[in-house]
């Protein structure tokens, strides 16, 4: 788990689910270094997926570590991991992600955790990539949190069951 996050998870009720198309690119020093695409992203009655992929586009091998998931905030324009009331770890993944990507090369693949949110939460969801080692430029590792988010309402007429840890 990433440091100094809440363990939580997904969404109960109003499933938000599709196509998101969602494209940015990581630079460092006015370099591209990577880039992340979000193509799908779906919230639902304790699981959620993600159809994602990233792709080293600098000189260097990177190595890549395995904390992807997505990030709660209650705030639409939080970014920082700090700000997160929660966090949800993918523990699903449709292909197991390199452990490292040398120039050029990319992963795409479905991630999806479980687990569910309390009732009442109107939140914003962001999809957390990482954490990448050997980055150009960075001398720590760097965890890619999306610019673009998606609203998740857990607004229900009946608290749903909890599957997995609750906030």
């Amino acid at each position: 788990m990433l440091p100094g996050l809440l363990v939580c998870l997904v969404v109960p009720a109003a499933a938000n689910a599709g196509r998101v198309g969602w494209n940015e690119t990581a630079k460092v020093a006015g370099k591209r270094v990577m880039t992340y695409r979000v193509d799908t992203l779906s919230v639902g009655a304790g699981s959620w997926t993600a159809h994602v992929s990233f792709k080293n586009i600098s000189s260097k091998t990177i190595k890549v570590g395995s904390q992807f998931g997505l990030a709660f905030y209650l705030d639409p324009k939080a970014e920082d991991l700090t700000a997160a009331v929660g966090f949800a770890q993918a523990t699903k993944f449709s292909t197991p992600t390199p452990t490292t990507l040398k120039p050029g090369e990319s992963w795409t693949g479905e991630i999806g955790g479980s687990g569910s949110l309390s009732s009442g939460l109107h939140v914003y969801a962001r999809v957390v990539f990482g954490p990448f080692t050997g980055v150009p430029g960075e001398s720590s590792s760097i965890v890619w949190i999306t610019d673009h988010r998606t609203t998740v309402d857990t607004n229900t007429k009946a608290p749903p069951t909890a599957t997995g840890p609750v906030i």
